[in-house]
């Protein structure tokens, strides 16, 4: 349980970052520093991280916020885009 209330807040504060009004240069730097701080995770751990990523997504109730955090796997460059 403790794993998914981690991943929920990172997973919020990536999301809020990502769609609120902060300007372009500074909100990839932020991305890229959270995508880069997780980039050691072994393939287990990738894949148990996107499991609870989409997990976060679809308890979400805002349709805007819900739409960013599904696209999080991608925007963290866990997942390639199908």
């Amino acid at each position: 349980m403790l794993t998914l209330n981690v991943v929920r807040a990172l997973a919020n504060l990536v999301v809020s970052i990502d769609v609120r009004q902060i300007p372009e240069p500074v909100r990839s730097d932020l991305l890229n520093d959270a995508a880069g701080a997780l980039g050691d995770l072994t393939d287990a751990e990738t894949g148990e991280l996107v499991a609870l990523l989409r997990q976060v997504a679809e308890e979400e109730p805002d349709p805007e916020r819900r739409t960013a955090l599904t696209a999080l796997p991608e925007t963290l460059g866990f997942v390639v885009a199908e």
